[in-house]
């Protein structure tokens, strides 16, 4: 009896805790689209870079196929260990599924080495978005951007 009743209130707890956990409403109030990061400008190629992401899929950007691919580069302490999300695997489920739905790649990364290879300093530019489209050519970039702002822009696809 005791064990049912363990397994009730983990299964009762685990269950409260999902339904309470929702991310903090961003500001995007300074939301700003921007030219150009470091030597990174509109109509350039993305970088390419090889990684595995928190959830071990192994994946090199070039390889990636679809429609158009969002990099959410998120307001985060950098670290040294990995910390790259893609597609299903972002916290906001809702925002991976809608990508995916609209054959997108969406990647929310925090990892040290790919602010440095794109030029992004977290001390001078906050929340940094970049838009490419299918070819991985860079059709927009932003700086403080938020969940919000990237949900308006898979609404307009």
């Amino acid at each position: 009896m005791r064990t049912l009743i363990i397994i009730f209130m983990f299964s009762f707890i685990g269950t409260w805790s999902c339904k309470q956990a929702k991310p903090p409403e961003e500001n995007c109030s300074n939301f700003e689209e921007i030219e150009q990061i470091s030597n990174l400008k509109i109509g350039d190629q993305l970088i390419d870079f090889g990684a595995v992401s928190n959830h071990n899929r192994d994946f090199q950007l070039s390889e990636l196929e679809a429609k158009f691919f969002i990099l959410f580069f998120k307001n985060e302490t950098p670290t040294k260990e990995l910390n790259i999300l893609i597609n299903e695997e972002v916290v906001n489920h809702d925002l991976g599924k809608k990508t995916i739905d609209k054959q997108g790649t969406l990647l929310v990364l925090n990892e040290g080495k790919l602010l440095e290879i794109y030029g992004i300093s977290q001390a001078k530019m906050k929340n940094v978005l970049i838009i490419a489209d299918e070819n991985k050519q860079i059709r927009k970039m932003f700086k403080n951007a938020c969940e919000r702002r990237i949900l308006d822009f898979l609404n307009e696809q």
